[in-house]
């Protein structure tokens, strides 16, 4: 018996008998079949964006049974097969479905849900888009490239322009035609080059601004991978931004055989080089460069992805680009650490939100003023009043009519990838005429440099009334961008629009029921074409930076700090007694406690200066302990202990582990300059590199025939550093019999700071004629 399906049915038992026996009577019985259970398994589904390639989706029942699957909004994602397609954005829920046949019951359904963002650079996210070549998407139709859409070998004869231009480059030689490479780059493709493989672009591209590339070069060489005069290449194999017959040569120490997200600005009287977010080096010279009109040219390597503005780009929009790129490609470590998009990617759509200041109360008769709502989306917003009888809305300007109240809701409907905002409301309440005081703006003028590349920045500025008849009020200013390329919201942030020259910003208060508008001040400032500074500080676990600092007389270099432009740093001290600075850059830690150090980086020709970095520096009281922490964390410790292992194993026959043991012991010569370890801390010297000699004992200058030794030494060793040093003076004749004795009781002593001195020893009498004498500087402890 075989089973076919659930269901009862009946069997019968028949015997027909023979020869000897009747036929007996038929038994029947009765059997169930049940269908057997089944369950779905539905692996997640990471978030997407919208923009991105359909993408598989993964379900199988325990039956075998194939799986289907239905979506909560089609509007959000759609299912064909087991292909799903991303659409709008939202939290979109796809259902994975078995419904049985004759042998297995309906499986419970299985749901899985997904967030779909704006994580996708799209062609209007910045303006001025002119070329989009992306290796991931060769022909630009938004799938995903298959082998089929190639030549054979992968040859590519066109590829597509999502700019929306239809600048498409094409080769019509099979021969000097590129390759698509795929999963090469982050699992996507990307389109290789070999010198004589290239693509034409009919519609040339004239007056770039602004170039952002994902390329990699195999071998050396100076390369136009988009035609004209831009090399983003050089003959020693580094990336930059080079133009021959113009005059500029920005260079990177960035190798151009790693993949990198490049950004060049080639604006006439501005060129500058960013690589993977960082500014290289940045030019004023001016002139147009030459229209772009190839892809490839020459150049050996591969190319990820390339974007061409013919306008100018602000540093929001080129920092979101550079993160979309790092992110899309998975190049991010290679992101600077300060990039505001290193961690998450920019985000081109979504939710917006709508701020909207406080009205203050208005008076019949008061001159109309404007509405200052702005959404996080840069749309527009509108408004609507719900009392036209108190006051009337035109665009953005509002005009009272009568005594009342009226609310004033801000509105943002949104677009295409912007969901509408929630509306905000406020009251407006409007008196009868009354006597009001007068009110003066104080608007703190704009000192500080900017940059085309500055971050928006806050201005700062208030109104306050007389108080002649009323209570003081202290009202919001309005500022207005009178000219200049930047704008300002209601709260007062500045965002600079990456062009360089003059902004003039003005400080308006329109009154209330109580004050007259008050007069209004103007500053003007300039954006300069220099590029901005920052101090950079090591990272965390790497070695030098701001750190607890033993007592000394030396001055000490900030290891590893340093300005992005390469301007040597100045610093200031808020307590001289603890930290003296020299020569503007180098610290002196000589009284125990902590101090605020502001670091900076003047300007010059290409930078402009950089804003003060504060940091605490505590200076110590110089144990032994404090002493190897603090070389410990010195940039050169790991080069020098390598140098002294291999001294070691080769003139003692030590292992490295012994080597590496002894290497901060008190009779061991770290830096191999002849003296230990012991004597070096005792005189404060350099433990781990070439010593000034004027911290070594070295032969005093005296206006006798006498001899005399200086050195420098703690004031009291076992009370400043807790160890009990002895510097023993002693002279010999013979460099085998040393005396102590020989010596002026009154040695002269210079304080030095840190708790140290420098002291003069003179034999008491001259040396005979023909005699020598030998001196020296001997150090024990007990």
């Amino acid at each position: 018996m075989g089973l076919i399906s659930a269901g009862t049915t009946k069997t019968t038992a028949r015997q027909a008998g023979n020869d000897d026996y009747e036929s007996a009577l038929p038994v029947d019985n009765y059997m169930t079949v049940w269908k057997v259970p089944q369950t779905i398994t539905f692996e997640a589904i990471h978030d997407h964006s919208v923009g991105d390639f359909p993408f598989t989706i993964s379900a199988y029942s325990s039956s075998g049974l194939p799986v289907s699957f239905t979506t909560s909004d089609p509007a959000l994602a759609t299912v064909a097969g087991n292909t799903a397609s991303v659409h709008g954005p939202g939290v979109a829920t796809l259902t994975a479905l078995q419904t049985g046949d004759n042998r297995y019951e309906m499986a419970t359904s299985v749901t899985q849900s997904f967030t779909i963002g704006y994580g996708n650079l799209f062609s209007d996210s910045a303006p001025g888009l002119k070329l989009w070549f992306d290796g991931n998407d060769v022909n630009g139709d938004q799938y995903r490239d298959e082998p089929t859409d190639f030549l054979p070998g992968n040859k590519i004869s066109l590829w597509g322009d999502k700019s929306g231009n239809t600048n498409n480059p094409i080769q019509g030689n099979s021969n000097n035609m590129p390759v698509w490479q795929p999963n090469t780059l982050n699992e996507k493709a990307v389109v290789r080059f070999d010198q004589s493989e290239s693509f034409d672009i009919d519609n040339e591209v004239p007056a770039a601004r602004v170039i952002f590339l994902v390329h990699k070069q195999n071998g050396i060489g100076s390369s136009k991978v988009l035609g004209g005069d831009i090399s983003t290449t050089d003959a020693y194999g580094y990336f930059g931004l080079h133009r021959e017959t113009a005059g500029v040569n920005l260079k990177s120490n960035i190798s151009s055989s790693s993949w990198s997200v490049n950004a060049l600005r080639v604006t006439p009287g501005s060129q500058s080089l960013w690589i993977d977010g960082e500014v290289i080096e940045a030019g004023g010279v001016n002139g147009e460069v030459q229209a772009l009109d190839k892809v490839g040219n020459g150049f050996t390597g591969e190319i990820a992805e390339a974007l061409i503005y013919n306008q100018d780009v602000n540093s929001v929009n080129r920092q979101k680009i550079e993160g979309y790129l790092a992110h899309k490609w998975g190049i991010t470590d290679s992101l600077s650490s300060i990039h505001p998009f290193r961690s998450t990617p920019p985000t081109f759509g979504g939710s917006q939100t709508i701020t909207f200041p406080p009205l203050v109360e208005k008076a019949v008769g008061d001159s109309s003023f404007p509405l200052t709502a702005f959404a996080s989306s840069g749309l527009p917003v509108s408004y609507v009043s719900s009392n036209p009888n108190v006051a009337v809305i035109s665009g953005t300007l509002v005009t009272v009519i009568d005594a009342g109240t009226t609310t004033i809701t801000a509105m943002q409907v949104g677009d295409d990838r912007y969901d509408p905002a929630h509306p905000v409301s406020l009251q407006l309440h409007v008196i009868p005429p009354v006597t009001k005081d007068d009110q003066n703006i104080t608007f703190v003028p704009i000192v500080v440099e900017k940059t085309r590349d500055d971050p928006p920045f806050q201005l700062i500025a208030s109104a306050i009334s007389s108080g002649e008849h009323h209570p003081v009020f202290s009202l919001p200013v309005i500022f207005t961008v009178e000219y200049g390329h930047a704008s300002v919201d209601s709260s007062g942030v500045v965002t600079l629009d990456g062009i360089a020259g003059e902004i003039s910003i003005t400080a308006n208060q329109s009154g209330s029921a109580y004050v007259h508008a008050a007069t209004p001040v103007n500053h003007v400032f300039q954006v300069t074409t220099k590029q901005r500074q920052e101090i950079r500080f090591p990272n965390t676990g790497e070695k030098g930076g701001v750190r607890d600092m033993p007592m000394n007389h030396r001055a000490f270099i900030l290891q590893g700090v340093s300005s992005s432009g390469g301007i040597p740093l100045q610093i200031t001290s808020s307590n001289s007694t603890r930290v003296r600075v020299v020569d503007g850059h180098r610290v002196v830690p000589v009284g125990i406690g902590t101090v605020e150090l502001s670091i900076t980086a003047p300007g010059n020709d290409q930078f402009v200066p950089a804003p003060p970095a504060t940091r605490l520096l505590t200076v110590v009281k110089p144990t032994q302990k404090a002493w190897i922490d603090f070389r410990r964390g010195d940039v050169r410790y790991d080069g020098t202990r390598e140098r002294f292992v291999r001294r070691l194993i080769a003139r003692e026959g030590l292992s490295e582990v012994e080597a590496k043991k002894v290497f901060d012991e008190d009779y061991s010569d770290s830096d191999g300059d002849g003296f230990s370890n012991l004597f070096e801390r005792a005189i404060g010297s350099d433990s781990l590199g070439p010593d000034n000699w004027k911290d070594l004992p070295f032969r005093g200058q005296l206006n006798t025939s006498n001899q005399a030794i200086s050195i420098v030494r703690f004031k009291s060793p076992l009370e400043t550093t807790d160890e009990n040093f002895q510097y023993h003076i002693e002279k010999s004749t013979d460099l085998r019999t040393w005396t102590s004795s020989g010596f002026k009781s009154s040695p002269r002593r210079v304080d030095l700071g840190g708790e140290m001195e420098r002291i003069v020893f003179e034999t008491d009498a001259p040396l005979p004629s023909g005699g020598r004498n030998f001196l020296r500087l001997r150090i024990t402890t007990p």
